[in-house]
């Protein structure tokens, strides 16, 4: 019995040196390769002040921390030298992010997104290396979600010769508003002054959550807004007060007729759904060991309906001197593009005269903030559109009538009637005088090729449209002899 007890002592102590299947183990992240330096991130020393984010994937962390929820309790960033001169008054923020890269430069995760772990003086280098700054507010990780770790260095003045070691990445993994006068607000950043393919390298310190037991503590739901217009999307963010793993949770809404799952649930504290109806949301959060759940805090959202924006004209065509007046319904306040040829592009009314055919495209906004868009496809008489087919397509001998088909576009007048002449293959026969009838019928008497021409006008003005041929293959056409 005593050797047995010292074998299961022996293999105890050595799981627990292992850190294996004990919860609230130590484990530290390096995410460094290499040697080469930059100036520009975490911070830019040569200028009075900077704000610096960068992405880190889930994928750059241990594989001992990664799906595992941890909190990051020190962080450590690799500085080439031990020069910080007016550059060590530093307030860092973390944040869980989908994004993979920062698309544009005012693509920031704003320090309202992210949480301020560390403010205060960054600790005096004494050797070239990785600088430790133990975090006042330990960050919570999901283990799942990439991490933007942001940098405000506020302290007034400059140095040069301040350089930290960076691993090369993607593009846009990094970027930095830097000015000597202006210290940005990191709640609402300026436009980024660059973008950097590389991040700075960081060493992160986990403790890894323990397994949960029991019933869970009762967390709070928070959502990016309350209310939306039709077909937005709404971020959910449930604030789980424990800190431990085992968790699975169950996303629902209730829209009156009881709570159902959300179809694309996921089992994260992040969710993100399109809204179409006005629902109240909650989260299950159940404990797998224990069995035991908690509903989570009810968020009601309110889904404001889009307007339905109309014009009373979708097209129009208008002779030289005129132009075409469009009226548009359904909003409170309207904006048309493009604003060329336009009289006043904010109005609900407007008068167009474009020089050449162009869709105008009007946007309204209701009280709500919601909106929608119609179109208008405005001409002048001389710039429309000729088009003509021939019917049957296919004429395999002469003796079979054949028709030829006229078409506009845009067709709706503003003034006048549509008249239609058909010329022979010299453009001077008429075939058919001007009337409104846009068909011309004839009976081929041999195997040929008929160029047949037509021209368009309108009755209400006096500008030209160009002819247009159309020919017209009976049997094996002009190649007979």
């Amino acid at each position: 019995m005593k050797k047995k007890y010292q074998q299961w002592l022996n293999c105890g102590l050595l799981l627990l040196v292992m850190g294996i299947g004990f919860s609230g183990r130590s484990q530290t992240t390096t995410y460094a390769v290499g040697t080469s330096t930059s100036e520009f991130i975490p911070v830019y020393g040569f200028y009075g002040y900077s704000y610096a984010e960068q992405i880190y994937l889930a994928s750059d962390f241990d594989v001992a921390v990664q799906g595992q929820l941890n909190e990051i309790t020190t962080i450590r960033f690799y500085l080439n030298g031990t020069n910080l001169t007016n550059t060590s008054d530093w307030t860092i923020y973390m944040g869980q992010t989908s994004a993979t890269d920062f698309p544009s430069t005012t693509s920031w995760v704003t320090s309202g997104g992210m949480t301020q772990v560390f403010s205060g003086t960054f600790p005096t280098p004494v050797a070239a290396g990785w600088q430790e700054i133990v975090l006042t507010t330990p960050f919570i990780w999901d283990g799942v979600s990439n991490v933007v770790v942001g940098v405000d260095e506020n302290q007034a003045g400059y140095a040069s010769g301040i350089s930290w070691r960076k691993n090369d990445t993607g593009p846009n993994r990094s970027m930095v508003y830097r000015n000597d006068s202006n210290n940005p607000n990191p709640a609402s950043p300026p436009s980024a002054s660059s973008r950097y393919s590389y991040v700075p390298q960081m060493q992160f310190v986990h403790t890894v959550a323990p397994v949960c037991s029991g019933t869970p503590s009762n967390a709070g739901l928070t959502a990016s807004a309350l209310a939306f217009c039709d077909g937005e999307t709404v971020d959910f963010d449930l604030e789980s007060p424990d800190f431990a793993s085992g968790f699975t949770i169950v996303w629902q809404y209730n829209s009156g007729l009881g709570w159902t799952n959300f179809p694309t649930s996921t089992s994260t504290t992040l969710f993100s759904t399109v809204v179409t109806q006005s629902m109240d949301v909650r989260a299950v959060r159940t404990c797998t060991a224990s069995g035991l759940f908690d509903e989570s805090d009810i968020v009601s959202i309110t889904m404001n309906p889009n307007p339905t924006v109309a014009v009373d004209y979708t097209e129009g065509v208008f002779c030289t001197g005129s132009s075409v007046t469009i009226n548009a319904t359904g909003a409170a306040t309207y904006a048309w593009l493009p604003t060329a040829g336009l009289n006043n592009p904010t109005s609900p009314t407007v008068n167009a005269n474009p020089t050449s055919i162009t869709e105008y495209t009007v946007t309204g906004t209701d009280v709500n903030g919601c909106s929608a868009s119609a179109t208008s496809m405005i001409s002048p008489v001389g710039d429309v559109e000729l088009s003509a087919t021939s019917s049957p397509g296919l004429n395999c001998a002469p003796g079979s009538p054949v028709s030829i088909d006229a078409d506009v576009y845009p067709s709706t007048l503003i003034l006048g009637t549509w008249e239609y002449r058909f010329l022979g293959p010299d453009g001077v026969t008429v075939l058919q005088n001007w009337n409104a009838n846009s068909s011309y019928n004839f009976t081929p008497a041999v195997d040929s090729v008929y160029n047949v021409y037509y021209q368009i006008r309108n009755t209400g003005c006096s500008d030209n449209v160009d002819s247009v041929l159309i020919p017209v293959v009976v049997g094996f056409g002009a190649e007979v002899t």
